[in-house]
């Protein structure tokens, strides 16, 4: 336990005994070893202002204890999932306001939204007549009970982005959510591969995501790093990148001129593929 900024930290750390590529096997018996995790939770200080110590339960339950008995955390807190590098900083592998009740495992970031969606943006640096084409896959993501229920729903294709065109993925994919009535007034999670540091400001709304555009107050970022596969987060992100990449591919091969449109999104042209 140690003090972190504004935050106490609980962190400790995990051998990994499946491999991430989802074969069930150790990681020696199959795609090679791969680094112990850190799980780390970021606490109100009136965890310890207000507390005897912090118990970690067998269930990846996180409580504080005062006077014998164990209860709720106070306040939200941030669950960072990380691998430490030789010469370098820790790479973070997933971060996000988690549910308190199970905080230290990667998966229960989810459980306290009512849905959730992943975006990830590729963007191809090549010339195409003068213009750079941008690419975010969106994945829809059912929270239920007893899963997660994905399905690759949408790509947006954007030329020529004015702003960081991560950042206008994110602004595309709340702008839909926005729209709809049935997700409007949902507490929803948004899973993404960039702007780690920001995050934090755009998540507490003192950092606006574009012009004077704020996060809604519905909507929270979680960021999944799409390189690693630890948690359903990153294989989540990863399938997004995937379709993002997949798109872009299909644009270069039949670069279709006639379907792009002008549009009052921060960039050039702008079009919406639906995937069925």
């Amino acid at each position: 336990m140690s003090e972190n900024n504004n935050y106490l930290t609980v962190e400790y750390d995990l051998k990994v005994t499946e491999c991430p590529c989802g074969s069930g096997k150790e990681p020696v018996k199959c795609c090679g070893y791969v680094k112990p995790r850190t799980h780390t939770a970021l606490l109100d200080r009136r965890n310890f202002d207000e507390s005897d110590g912090i118990a970690i339960g067998l269930n990846f339950s996180l409580k504080r204890v005062v006077k014998g008995q164990l209860l709720p955390i106070i306040g939200e807190a941030i669950f960072v999932h990380s691998h430490s590098r030789e010469n370098k900083s820790s790479k973070v592998i997933l971060q996000g306001k988690a549910d308190k009740e199970f905080i230290m495992d990667p998966n229960a970031v989810f459980r306290k939204f009512d849905h959730a969606f992943a975006v990830d943006t590729n963007t191809n640096l090549r010339d195409f007549d003068k213009n750079i084409i941008s690419m975010s896959g969106v994945i829809d993501i059912e929270i239920t009970q007893e899963a997660l229920k994905c399905i690759p729903i949408t790509t947006f294709e954007f030329w020529d982005a004015e702003i960081e065109p991560e950042l206008l993925g994110w602004y595309l994919s709340i702008q839909a959510i926005q729209d709809s009535e049935r997700l409007r007034t949902k507490k929803i999670a948004l899973v993404v591969d960039s702007s780690l540091g920001d995050l934090e400001k755009y998540n507490e709304r003192e950092k606006p995501l574009y012009g004077d555009f704020l996060l809604p107050e519905n909507i929270t970022l979680i960021y999944a790093s799409a390189d690693k596969m630890s948690s359903i987060a990153n294989k989540l992100i990863k399938l997004a990148d995937r379709m993002a990449n997949s798109q872009l591919d299909k644009i270069k091969k039949d670069l279709d001129l006639n379907s792009l449109k002008e549009t009052t999104y921060p960039c050039k042209y702008f079009r919406q593929w639906i995937h069925e």
